[in-house]
This record gives C-alpha cells, sequence and structure tokens, in this order.
C-alpha cells in the first residue's frame, strides 16, 4: 500500500502534519498589529463618543481594548510584545486626551507638550486612568 492510501493514523508524515498548524511569530506579530490598531481605534472613538454623550470619562478604554486587540489576534506569548502595546497604550491614551481637548495647558496646545508633560495635569483621575490603561495594554498584549 502506498502512503497516499495509508489512512492518517498509520501515516508516518501524519505526526509532522498535526503539528504544522503553528504560526509563526512574525507572522502572529503581523496579525497581533491590525488587532492592536482596531482595538485602539475602538477604544478611542468609544472614549471620545462615551465622554461626549454620556459625560463618562474612560481614557482607560483606548489602551485597554488596544492591548486586547493585540493579544487576542496574534495567540502568541510575549513579554516584548506585552512591553510595546502598553508604550503605543500611553501614546494612545495621550492623543485620547489632547484630541479631545481636556489638556490644561493652554500656553502650548501640541501633542509633543501634552505627551512630555502629561503627568503634570492636575487631575489625578486623569493621570490613574491613563495608568491603568497602560496596565491593562501591557497585561493583554503579552498574549495567552
Amino acid at each position: 500500500m502506498s502512503d497516499e492510501n495509508r489512512p492518517l493514523e498509520e501515516n508516518p508524515m501524519a505526526k509532522y502534519l498535526k503539528k504544522s498548524g503553528k504560526v509563526s511569530p512574525l507572522i502572529s506579530i503581523i496579525r497581533g498589529v491590525f488587532g492592536a490598531i482596531a482595538g485602539g481605534t475602538i477604544g478611542h472613538f468609544t472614549f471620545m463618543w462615551l465622554k461626549q454623550q454620556h459625560g463618562f470619562y474612560s481614557l482607560v478604554l483606548p489602551g485597554a481594548l488596544l492591548g486586547l486587540g493585540f493579544g487576542l489576534a496574534s495567540q502568541y506569548r510575549s513579554w516584548a510584545c506585552g512591553f510595546a502595546c502598553a508604550v503605543a497604550a500611553f501614546f494612545l491614551g495621550c492623543y485620547s486626551e489632547w484630541c479631545f481637548g481636556f489638556g490644561p495647558f493652554k500656553a502650548d496646545e501640541s501633542y509633543f507638550y501634552f505627551v512630555t508633560h502629561v503627568f503634570n495635569v492636575d487631575s489625578s483621575m486623569t493621570i490613574f486612568m491613563l495608568v491603568l490603561g497602560v496596565i491593562l495594554a501591557f497585561w493583554f498584549g503579552r498574549g495567552r
């Protein structure tokens, strides 16, 4: 009986075919980046919508959804990916805060100035929500 006609259980190549279902880390990271972009975008616009429509301040959403999107899409476990998601979540959270016009810095309203002086914000809730979003982005961005 030739190898092509053998049942899958008897085929010597079957054990290699079953193991080949793994995706390379590079493909996983690329999928994760697209997931992070989708999650971060949803988080940013949800944050803006909730604040405009309902007055609900949810600055944690952009960062947390960025990390969640990366982790779910990549299916790859890596501490470095979690750290990259945390850094991206910090900048996205600052952008969401700056874009909505909550910035207390009226002398210089540029994004770069806001990012470099974000911890001078008077509201401790802003800092708490931003840091919580960064922590959740790291946690979810690590993957499974």
